[in-house]
């Protein structure tokens, strides 16, 4: 008797494949943010170069990429903006001071 219940929900929710197709793509046309992972040596680490090279695969929107370091020589070309965070705590960074970085980059960007 459940079973019978649920099956017509089932088929409400994949009766509209229409509208999630337009969203994705709407979300998928929006600017993406990558958070840069610090390295010693202050260039780009390979997973920050494989999360910019998703980024620029899955849309065609602007990527943003957001660096607690101060060089930006190694920047690839898909990257549109770079956004520097400062890193007051030294080479450790916290959880604490990436949210607040990403926030703020969020707010202003």
């Amino acid at each position: 008797m459940l079973s019978s219940t649920l099956r017509p929900l089932i088929a409400r929710r994949s009766s509209r494949p229409a509208l999630s197709s337009f969203h994705n793509n709407l979300l998928r046309s929006q600017s993406t943010l990558v958070v840069s992972e610090p390295t010693a040596d202050d260039s780009l680490a390979p997973a920050t170069l494989s999360a910019i090279s998703a980024a620029a695969k899955l849309h065609s929107g602007p990527i943003s990429l957001l660096t607690f370091s101060s060089s930006t020589a190694s920047v690839p070309s898909s990257v549109s903006s770079v956004i520097q965070a400062n890193n007051t705590s030294g080479s450790n960074l916290l959880a604490e001071t990436v949210t607040n970085a990403v926030v703020a980059a969020n707010e202003k960007h």
